[in-house]
């Protein structure tokens, strides 16, 4: 288990062009991929588990030795729909992730103090290499009583 991404979200192209200026990354490369696949998460308003489609616009930084990573979710449920920052249309800290070698499984203690609000699993990427290594992902998401959500990033391989 590793802990290195940090992720923001941004509604619009221009929160996109802010978090880049804030992190001191305007004008760097990002790697921009479009990731689908079947979701299941917390319902905002009802509170109970949901299943269905989800479609997200990823774009990665990579220039401070860290994954740093602005989320835009473009179709289907997703966790962030039911809180504040994100109802009122403004730019938030997502979460902070951990890539996770196979096997390995979430900690005891955030399983305990926790409370998944996600689990995701992609079928389908834009970015060539990941579409070029046949890559797909395993994400779960917790809601931790303390400090930012956390999301746990399994590498699937075929």
């Amino acid at each position: 288990m590793k802990l290195d991404q940090i992720a923001y979200y941004a509604h619009t192209d221009e929160q996109v062009q802010q978090l880049k200026e804030m992190l001191g990354l305007h004008g760097t490369s990002w790697i921009e991929d479009i990731a689908e696949g079947s979701v299941g998460t917390v319902h905002p308003l009802l509170g109970h588990w949901i299943e269905g489609r989800s479609q997200g616009h990823l774009r990665f930084n990579y220039d401070h030795e860290i994954e740093l990573e602005i989320l835009t979710y473009l179709d289907g449920p997703h966790w962030h729909a039911g809180k504040a920052a994100f109802k009122a249309g403004r730019p938030f800290l997502s979460h902070v992730g951990f890539h996770m070698d196979e096997g390995e499984e979430v900690p005891a203690w955030i399983k305990e103090s926790g409370t998944i609000v996600q689990v995701m699993d992609t079928d389908s990427h834009t970015n060539d290499y990941i579409v070029s290594k046949k890559r797909t992902y395993h994400y779960e998401i917790y809601s931790v009583p303390f400090g930012p959500d956390m999301k746990f990033i399994w590498r699937k391989e075929p």
